[in-house]
């Protein structure tokens, strides 16, 4: 078989396994959100509430595709919302619905921040059909004028890492009104997989390469589904 045929069975392979999908803005105007709230720890079992039932009617609206609710490890008090949106107008739809309007009128005597959502576009998106144990979620801030390398490290930070065993799903995702900030989001089988993933060979040449290109810690961030 000529190299073209054995790269297009590959490329066939990759796919049908469903183990790398990119997402670009132009590939079906998918929105993702992440947001970030950290709540006094005296309120945390009254706002998981709140939160599970705002997760629930995120589920059933129009144009949902994922809403997961994370839970910090070790500071249950610090939440993160993870969703999908087929397009901007479902989101919007969303935004701008009583349940949301409710959960964050709800929301305001137990904060003790503001509560943080940002609106991303997929770089690239990995995820396989199963749920996983473990998310991590890092935020990383490249500097400008490295922008396009820096976005080329963490699109083979992605591929390479979605082959680790015990690893989900793994999204890279850019801000969309900050084209050289991105948020990664890890999905694992367990703590002790994306323990291994974490000291891996390609991990340490990866974080090699994207230091000088980045602006601040690489502060990964540990979570449970709620």
């Amino acid at each position: 078989m000529s190299y073209a045929g054995r790269f297009v069975m590959a490329l066939t392979i990759i796919f049908s396994l469903g183990l790398w999908v990119e997402a670009h803005p132009q590939e079906g105007e998918l929105v993702y959100i992440i947001a970030y709230l950290e709540v006094d720890p005296t309120s945390v079992e009254e706002v998981a509430e709140l939160l599970k039932r705002y997760r629930s009617s995120t589920r059933d609206a129009s144009g949902n595709l994922r809403s997961e609710i994370l839970q910090r490890i070790n500071r249950p008090g610090h939440f993160s919302f993870v969703e999908e949106w087929q397009d901007e107008a479902s989101f919007n739809t969303h935004s701008s619905s009583e349940y949301t309007q409710a959960l964050h009128s709800a929301l305001v005597p137990h904060l003790t921040s503001s509560y943080d959502e940002r609106r991303h576009f997929g770089l690239a998106v990995t995820r396989n059909a199963t749920a996983g144990e473990i998310f991590v979620v890092t935020h990383v801030d490249i500097v400008p004028s490295r922008k396009d390398e820096g976005l080329t490290f963490v699109e083979a930070m992605v591929r390479s890492s979605h082959a680790d065993p015990g690893n989900i799903g793994f999204y890279a995702l850019v801000q969309s009104n900050r084209g050289n900030h991105v948020t990664l989001v890890e999905e694992w089988q367990d703590e002790e997989s994306w323990q291994a993933h974490v000291v891996s060979p390609h991990m340490r040449i990866t974080r090699r390469n994207l230091l000088p290109t980045s602006g601040a810690l690489y502060d990964e961030r540990l979570f449970r589904r709620l």
